[in-house]
């Protein structure tokens, strides 16, 4: 959309993981809406390297004379994270006003700009505030060193001097299921609950399993009743109509 409101042309580098699966999954939510905003889909087999695919394709454009700008999987770059070290500030003068303190803020992660950018923007007002990170597709082990780096590239871009401890990246990969955009069942529960009490729409690919990991871990005791926890919602709900079957 910012492209086509400047005039900037777009390509999409996306990984077509089911071909298998029906149109409305292949042809539908965010790729209709790629369509409509006039962006060019460049298409991979499953299993590419797409942060090669994109860096290759950045150099034949070079090539070629063009100027292109490269955004990696999910924005998740120094610059990226930057815009949830502002909303992590954010996040704090809002609760300040409200008059609480969160036990955890938690939300969904798979590339890791969100959370970085969350402990970075926590750390810089010395907000002791833990986040929590509920993985929509990719392990801990995979994630956290992630995740640090971009926490620490944007404290180094903003030239302060702070730190954040070793417990501060916390990810939870039990959520996952079988892969990134395959629903589950607890998922699905988490979408028709937002919907049916709250009046939020969630998506299947992202929201609904961070989502999960909240009911899961506000179940299993993790936060007493007396805790109040923010979540942050991060979108995604064209996702919605390339799922009908979320909807049961």
């Amino acid at each position: 959309a910012a492209a086509a409101r400047l005039g900037i042309e777009c390509e999409l580098l996306l990984e077509h993981r089911f071909p298998e699966w029906p149109d409305t999954y292949n042809r539908g939510g965010n790729l209709q809406l790629d369509a409509l905003l006039g962006a060019t889909v460049l298409d991979h087999p499953a299993g590419t390297d797409m942060n090669a695919a994109l860096a290759a394709r950045a150099n034949e454009l070079h090539a070629a004379g063009r100027r292109p700008y490269a955004i990696p999987l999910g924005g998740s770059s120094v610059v990226g994270a930057l815009g949830y070290r502002a909303a992590a500030v954010e996040i704090l003068r809002q609760v300040d006003a409200v008059g609480f303190t969160p036990a955890e803020i938690v939300h969904t992660t798979s590339s890791g700009g969100t959370q970085a950018g969350l402990i970075a923007g926590l750390a810089i007002e010395r907000s002791t505030v833990p986040v929590l990170g509920v993985s929509a597709g990719g392990s801990d082990e995979y994630l956290a060193p992630i995740v640090r780096a971009l926490a620490e590239g944007v404290i180094e871009q903003l030239g302060l001097d702070r730190t954040f401890g070793p417990t501060a990246v916390v990810i939870d990969d039990t959520h996952v299921g079988d892969a990134y955009g395959v629903p589950t069942d607890a998922m699905h529960e988490a979408v028709d609950v937002c919907a049916t009490l709250e009046g939020v729409l969630l998506d299947p690919v992202y929201t609904g399993k961070g989502m999960a990991g909240l009911i899961h871990h506000a179940r299993t005791g993790r936060w007493s009743s007396d805790d109040q926890v923010v979540f942050i919602h991060t979108g995604g709900t064209p996702a919605l109509f390339a799922y009908p079957d979320s909807v049961r």
